[in-house]
């Protein structure tokens, strides 16, 4: 997973779209990958603090978002304001991956426009978000 996200920012200067292309390619990694997926994130299958592995490639995946949002906070709130967004672009990747490979956001995606397409415009939807003053 580190290495697509790492790959998805490639090129990519502005911290905020370089959030919107991370979220596009954790939910990627979710819809190619969903039996490693879920495996990354069920403690009781896999305790990182038990497999000092699983946990230290955990951390580097998460350092990939954490920097993007450590970009984004630099001249701005306090810390604990960007751990809440941190906090918030993680849920909303995760959550939007874990609803897709769970077949939960089939119902409210029309299927001409597509899961993944859906998901991009939340994340695009994000973006604009946090550029607002």
């Amino acid at each position: 997973m580190r290495e697509e996200l790492l790959a998805a920012g490639i090129g990519i200067s502005d911290p905020h779209q370089r959030l919107t292309a991370l979220g596009k390619a954790y939910l990627a990694f979710a819809m190619s990958q969903p039996a490693h997926f879920k495996l990354m994130f069920r403690s009781e299958w896999v305790d990182a603090e038990k497999h000092a592995q699983a946990g230290a490639c955990a951390q580097d995946a998460f350092s990939v978002l954490s920097e993007v949002i450590d970009a984004l906070t630099a001249d701005g709130p306090e810390e604990e304001e960007g751990r809440t967004l941190l906090l918030t672009a993680w849920s909303l990747a995760h959550g939007m991956a874990t609803l897709a490979i769970e077949g939960k956001l089939d119902k409210f995606v029309a299927p001409e426009i597509g899961v993944e397409r859906a998901a991009s415009v939340a994340f695009e939807r994000f973006e604009a978000l946090l550029r607002k003053p």
